[in-house]
């Protein structure tokens, strides 16, 4: 690939995800969705795994609070808006304010709003969860990998909304513009969280972009890769670059004991 007085967006991706903390809560999707609360044994399960992947106390704590049916506390950003506090399942028909603080919890992101105007729009959000809640968890299910995808807000999805809410994402300095003559590197939209499910393939991993400012072709020598937040590096069989024309550069790479990958370079 040559970059002559253009730019490229280049994203990395994770060639093979082995495990995902999709499974914290995938592995029980065959629950009925009538279900009151998880097992014990579940619920243990789930919070193991989440410690496996080197989760903090309180994402922990959030996250086994919800499944016990009890209040969170969490508030971050990870969809815009503070965690709801769900205590109880919540189905199409059910009134209160808890299903308000659902509605302002799904408002909070574009991609899973209730409505865009007039009742349950943000602003609007009322104690009735009707069709149009419903359909509003559906697409927070569907975003999340959370099964099934039937609307209802049980165990299985309160501890998603918990994790994805709970957590507050600090953005990193972005890609550091490398010294070589000409080049310039900047950091575009990333792809959004979301729950990866087991063996997975070519997942977006982080995304930017590489301009050369000259009439002539310039060489990066290599891309590095650092992998943070939640997860272990083993969950990942190898990372690669592909161009915005869907071409690979050069071939996968695993992460290292700094968790940083070294890729290769292009022209």
């Amino acid at each position: 690939m040559t970059i002559t007085h253009s730019s490229t967006r280049i994203v990395g991706l994770a060639a093979g995800v082995a495990v995902a903390v999709a499974l914290a809560f995938g592995a029980f999707a065959a629950v009925p969705a009538q279900a009151a609360a998880l097992t014990p044994a579940q619920i243990s399960s789930i919070i193991s795994l989440l410690q496996s992947f080197g989760a903090d106390a309180a994402t922990i704590a959030n996250v086994e609070a919800s499944l016990n049916g009890q209040p969170t506390s969490g508030t971050g950003t990870g969809t815009g808006g503070a965690c709801p506090a769900l205590s109880r399942d919540l189905e199409q028909g059910a009134t209160g304010a808890d299903v308000m603080a659902l509605q302002q919890f799904l408002n909070s992101n574009v991609n899973t709003q209730v409505a865009s105007a007039g009742a349950g729009s943000p602003g609007n959000e009322s104690t009735y969860f009707g069709g149009l809640t419903k359909a509003a968890v559906m697409k927070f299910q569907a975003a999340n990998n959370v099964a099934p995808i039937a609307g209802y807000v049980g165990p299985i999805t309160r501890a998603a909304i918990t994790a994805v809410c709970g957590n507050v994402v600090t953005p990193g300095p972005g890609p550091v513009t490398p010294t070589g003559p000409g080049i310039t590197v900047t950091a575009t939209a990333q792809p959004s969280n979301a729950l990866a499910p087991l063996g997975s393939n070519r997942l977006p991993f982080t995304n930017f972009m590489v301009t050369n400012n000259t009439a002539a072709a310039v060489t990066v020598n290599s891309v590095t890769i650092e992998r943070t937040g939640l997860g272990v590096d083993s969950n990942f069989s190898g990372v690669v670059l592909v161009d915005s024309g869907a071409l690979q550069i050069g071939t996968a790479k695993t992460l290292n004991s700094n968790h940083q990958a070294s890729l290769d370079g292009f022209t």
